[in-house]
Order: C-alpha cells, then sequence, then structure tokens
C-alpha cells in the first residue's frame, strides 16, 4: 500500500510525535509510506528519527502564505506518488488538495472539533477521531461516521520501573508546552503555592516544554516564591522524556483544554501515577479515575488536595500506577494503532475503487 501522510510541520509537538510513532510502525508491515510537509518548519533531529525508508519531503511554504504555487507543488507531489491513501493531519490541510484527490483523503482530527474544523472534515472521505470526546464534538457538528483511533506510544521504548523506594523529594513532572491557557501550567504553580502555605516543602515540580508562556510562568513562580521548588527545563528530546518519566512519582496534566493527553498515557506507560483535570478526554484516559487521579477543574485548591493525598498513600498510588500500566498496554500501544489505521485505510480504499468503477 502507499500511503501519503500530510502535515503543516515538523517541529516539536503532540501530532508530529505521534505522526513519527505510526509510520516508523506502519513501514515495518513493508507499506511504502511518505510524509509530505506544508510549512518550512522542519526539525531536522525530528526528521531524523523517521526511519531511513520513509520518505521524507518538504513543501517548503512560509506560513499563512497564500502563494498558488506552493498548492501547486503539494498537489503535483500527489499526483506524481499516486497515494493509495492520503492521511492528512489537520482538517484545513483539506483546502488544498484538488478535488479529484480527495476521494483518497481522511483525516484525523487531534483536538476538540471547532466550526472551521467542521467545515473541512464534511470534505474528507473519511474521519478519525483520537478520544470519543473528539468523536462528540465532531459528530453534534456535521453527519457524518466517525472512527475513533486512540493515539498510540511505543511502550517498549519508555523506561518504566515496578517498585520505587520512598523518595526524600516528591518529584511532579508536567511534559506539555507552555500554554498555560490551554495547558494550565499556572493551575499547578498556584497549587504549589498552596502546599507551601500547608507546610509541604519536600517536593520539586518540573516542567517540561517550551512555549508562548515561559516568561509569565516564570514571572509567577517568581511572584510566589517557589523558584526553589519548581524547574523550568525546556523542551526535551522524546527519547530524554521516556527515560527519565519513571524517575517522578507523579505526573500531572492539568489542561484546560485537551483532546486526549498523549502525555499522561506515557507517565502511565512509565508506571508513574497521574493527576489530571477533570477535562473529559482526560478522564476517559484514566478510564473516570479507575487508572489515575484527577481534580476539579480550573481549581489550585483541589489540585493542591489530590496531591497531598497522593503524596501520603505511597502505597495506593504505585497500586494504581501498575493497574495504569496494563490499561496503557492494552489500549494505547503504538502497534496498535498503526494497525488499525492500516485497516480503515484497505476498507476506505475498497470503497473508492467500487464508487470509481459505478
Amino acid at each position: 500500500m502507499k500511503i501519503l501522510h500530510i502535515t503543516y510541520s515538523m517541529g516539536y509537538g503532540g501530532i508530529e510525535t505521534m505522526l513519527i510513532n505510526i509510520v516508523n510502525e506502519q513501514i515495518k508491515e513493508n507499506h511504502e509510506i511518505h510524509v509530505l510537509t506544508i510549512n518550512d518548519i522542519v526539525d531536522t533531529k525530528l526528521v531524523k528519527r523517521l526511519d531511513p525508508r520513509v520518505k521524507f519531503h518538504c513543501i517548503k511554504r512560509k506560513v499563512k502564505s497564500k502563494n498558488i504555487l506552493d498548492i501547486l507543488k503539494l498537489n503535483n507531489y500527489i499526483r506524481k506518488y499516486n497515494p493509495d491513501i492520503i492521511h492528512t493531519h489537520t482538517s484545513t490541510i483539506i483546502k488544498y488538495i484538488f478535488p479529484p484527490f480527495r476521494k483518497k483523503v481522511c483525516t484525523t482530527q487531534h483536538a476538540m472539533c471547532r466550526n472551521t474544523d467542521a467545515k473541512y472534515l464534511a470534505k474528507s472521505t473519511h474521519v478519525f477521531a483520537i478520544s470519543n470526546v473528539v468523536k462528540e464534538s465532531i459528530t453534534t457538528q456535521i453527519n457524518k461516521h466517525v472512527d475513533v483511533v486512540y493515539n498510540g506510544i511505543p511502550i517498549n521504548q519508555i523506561e518504566s520501573k515496578k517498585h520505587k523506594e520512598k523518595p526524600s523529594t516528591f518529584n511532579i513532572v508536567q511534559v506539555s508546552r507552555l500554554f498555560h491557557d490551554v495547558k494550565g501550567q499556572d493551575i499547578i504553580i498556584m497549587a504549589a503555592r498552596r502546599l507551601k502555605e500547608n507546610g509541604y516543602t519536600n517536593f520539586h515540580i518540573d516542567f517540561i516544554g517550551d512555549g508562548d508562556s515561559k516568561e509569565y510562568l516564570v514571572q509567577l513562580v517568581e511572584k510566589y516564591q517557589l523558584s526553589d521548588l519548581i524547574s523550568f527545563l525546556g523542551s526535551k528530546s522524546q527519547e530524554f522524556i521516556f527515560k527519565n518519566l519513571s524517575q517522578y512519582d507523579l505526573a500531572i496534566q492539568a489542561s484546560r483544554r485537551e483532546g486526549f493527553g498523549l502525555t499522561v498515557a506515557e507517565a502511565m506507560s512509565a508506571r508513574t501515577p497521574v493527576l489530571v483535570s477533570e477535562h473529559p478526554s482526560l478522564l476517559e484516559v484514566i478510564d473516570q479515575g479507575r487508572y489515575g487521579y484527577y481534580f476539579k477543574n480550573y481549581d489550585p485548591i483541589n489540585c493542591a488536595q489530590c496531591i497531598e493525598h497522593i503524596i501520603n498513600n505511597p502505597k495506593e498510588r504505585l497500586d494504581i500506577a501498575e493497574e495504569g500500566y496494563q490499561r496503557v498496554c492494552q489500549l494505547f500501544n503504538i502497534e496498535t494503532t498503526a494497525q488499525k489505521y492500516i485497516e480503515y485505510y484497505n476498507k476506505i480504499i475498497e470503497k473508492t475503487d467500487a464508487s470509481y468503477k459505478k
């Protein structure tokens, strides 16, 4: 099968990381796979993580450019490669694909569906959602069948510990872009302030990631005099994260908005307990609290209360972490994700061939 994956950029982010993991798994089954990036945002280190058998190409469009030559380059690439399936990873990409090729297009919606997304998803031959919550956000706006394919993680690449000795410092991590309006780092900082006021000083929080909110978040830490308790480690490679997740006693995802929560599943794969905001997509990952902890949305006081409980109940948190590890192995394995997409591709191709014959 000839598969073409299309995305806007190849920088460090959830979509790009997921895409690399999927194509590296799909190539193992001897499919011919190309990855095409539209914009000139390409991290060479990230591209090097692609299996050498995967063909990578960049159109090199300037962000938000309306140059017709870039659109022609995109469609000329599709015409020359003549893929059996075109898998786009952002809804709006389909507007740049000429109508004759659209019968081959399937799209994965990676976030909650907005009006703009719905407009373009309606033009896709097949739509995937990364969670049931995202699926519902799509089907309430357009009358279209949507299949859920959970984002997968390469479990065998993530270091995991079955048992941990009680640490002198309780180490906490959040792995996310520093966009506090979405990822909620400010909620965690204010929860840390509350913990300190309650007499807890034997904890430390690492924020892994970079983004537009960094300056604001650093100032917030300084304002609350938490610099000795909170560190900003910047962006780190997937290899670094996979190697070090198991060294933490708790992973927090405090998102105000989220499509799935890939970093939550990664932490669970490292047998690290997780605490998430009460967002439906994050609750879906931990099965409504069966395999992790959750706090009230936007509520730093309740977040602090949950952290206190987790700190003071070591056996409980390790038992939940072990059960969470088993859940990830069953539902969120990258091998399962890649194979499900292949199965759906075959169905789409059969349906497309039948329509051509008519």
